[in-house]
């Protein structure tokens, strides 16, 4: 049975859309209309549950009006769901924003770095791909690094004091540690 048959045995078993029914059979064929249109979208399980609930709180939104078609349970999941969506995609924007700032630290040290952090060759291109992983991972956990997180990862990574203080540096631009005062 596909979901337009199964909408239209639903309208039918209730009596909507028959003229002696609520706004004369209107609202079957409202009810109906709606579950054709979302037919044809070609929704999979998930991206067809979330248009439903956008659906109904943009309904819910219009002009201050509520409609209720959701329990104050299932109300509140999907609130908590789109407000867990919001923070997902405000999380997102801060990554892309820091990632944009480090290239643009990077690319304008990079001169200055290779004579500060003092290795060459190998070293030198091994220290750049460590620290990248370390920055990424850092800006993906969106979390600030503390002072012994910094030192124990320099310690396993193999760092010198001067290679550490540059990560810091780039840690601090990116308001992801706290400056050195």
């Amino acid at each position: 049975m596909t979901f337009t048959e199964h909408a239209e045995k639903w309208v039918n078993e209730r009596g909507l859309a028959l003229p002696d029914s609520d706004y004369d059979g209107m609202l079957g064929e409202a009810v109906l209309s709606l579950a054709k249109c979302h037919s044809q979208e070609g929704h999979s399980g998930m991206s067809a549950q979330l248009a439903r609930a956008y659906f109904n709180f943009m309904c819910d939104s219009y002009e201050g009006t509520k409609t209720f078609l959701l329990n104050k349970d299932d109300g509140e999941a999907v609130d908590a769901f789109l407000k867990e969506r919001e923070l997902e995609d405000e999380k997102k924007a801060r990554v892309e924003d820091r990632m944009e700032l480090v290239e643009k630290i990077w690319n304008e040290n990079a001169n200055y770095l290779k004579e500060r952090i003092e290795i060459q060759g190998d070293d030198a291109f091994k220290w750049n791909q460590l620290v990248w992983q370390e920055i990424w991972m850092w800006i993906s956990l969106d979390d600030e690094v503390t002072e012994e997180e910094l030192k124990e990862m320099s310690e396993i990574r193999g760092f010198n004091d001067k290679q550490e203080e540059f990560l810091r540096e780039v840690l601090a631009a990116l308001s992801l540690m706290p400056r050195n005062e």
